[in-house]
């Protein structure tokens, strides 16, 4: 019976076939067993990698949070840039109209009371040299045209008013 058992035993460890030599069983990974051993190391480590030993290890991530308070504005378009201009063409032209009827004054403390075409246009160009309206952002340029529409509008009301009033 002893020789029936080690023929069989023999036999077995032969290959029968060439499909059963070219199975190939990797040796054990001796830093994964070696890993095991530290006290930080988790199953997690050998799942999703190195960032989630950092972040055990360190207790967050370690960017997030860092751009929260810092928010991105779009730049002003080439429509908001072209009805600041018009906007600022309108405001010239409504205050000169409105300041040529004789009961009308200008209530711009930089401008005199009867300002000229020069004077209005010289004050529109001085923000311009600390300042490129190419430069600003979407929201900041909305908000002068908001101010300047209102401008013209005032400006349009009272010379409306000054027609009737003082011809």
């Amino acid at each position: 019976m002893l020789c029936v058992f080690l023929a069989t035993f023999a036999t077995a460890e032969t290959p029968t076939s060439d499909a059963d030599s070219e199975v190939y069983i990797a040796p054990p990974d001796i830093s994964l067993t070696t890993a095991r051993l530290l006290p930080q190391y988790t199953l997690r480590e050998e799942i999703y990698g190195v960032q989630t030993l950092h972040d055990e290890l360190v207790g967050r991530r370690p960017y997030e949070g860092m751009f929260d308070d810092v928010e991105f504005k779009e730049p002003a378009t080439g429509a908001d840039i072209t009805v600041f201009w018009l906007l600022q063409a309108l405001d010239v032209y409504t205050t000169l109209e409105a300041t040529g009827y004789r009961c009308v004054v200008e209530v711009n403390p930089l401008l005199p009371t009867k300002p000229t075409f020069e004077e209005i246009v010289l004050l529109k160009m001085v923000p311009h040299l600390f300042w490129d309206i190419e430069d600003m952002q979407a929201v900041d340029l909305a908000t002068v045209n908001a101010i300047t529409g209102l401008i013209v509008a005032n400006n349009v009301d009272v010379a409306s008013s000054a027609k009737r009033i003082c011809p």
